[in-house]
């Protein structure tokens, strides 16, 4: 018996889904309230990442042994291929946010420039990683077959570069 088509919507992990949005807002919350707001011995940040904790269970439990198209595949953690990518694309993602607060707080202290000057200051480094997301993504479709060597001289030119 062949099986029935299903719609596209009911494909949707819902239940992971909504268990990955509460699991990210109580793992932020005290992250963010806490010690500002409220204090850090407050009963609440308890609550919240204790709350967080049993999400993660719940979380992995419904993509490993219930969900039929899971919203993130655990499996794909086995795979140190993807692991390496996604902690890349972390330590990316910190290094950007950590750009995006100092660069323009560095301006307003030494120079004392307004809001709007010290994150003008930005641009550059916003229109570069565009353009240079834009060049790497028609190299790699032009010339895929020796990226890697792409690859070995952007690492090695800048080492080489620095201790000179």
């Amino acid at each position: 018996m062949a099986d029935k088509p299903t719609s596209s919507i009911a494909r949707i992990d819902i239940l992971g889904s909504s268990l990955l949005a509460m699991l990210i807002f109580t793992l932020l919350l005290p992250i963010e309230v806490g010690g500002s707001k409220i204090p850090w011995s407050h009963p609440l940040i308890f609550l919240l990442l204790g709350t967080s904790a049993v999400l993660v269970i719940l979380f992995t439990f419904v993509e490993t042994r219930w969900a039929r198209e899971p919203i993130f595949p655990l499996g794909l953690l086995k795979h140190r291929d993807v692991v390496s990518s996604y902690a890349v694309m972390g330590l990316q993602g910190a290094a950007q946010l950590a750009l995006m607060f100092c660069v323009p707080l560095y301006f307003q202290v030494t120079e004392r420039s307004s809001n709007t000057i010290a994150g003008a200051h930005l641009t550059p480094a916003v229109a570069g990683n565009a353009l240079g997301a834009i060049l790497t993504g028609a190299l790699i479709k032009r010339y895929a077959a020796i990226f890697f060597y792409f690859f070995l001289v952007s690492f090695y030119l800048p080492q080489k570069l620095f201790l000179w």
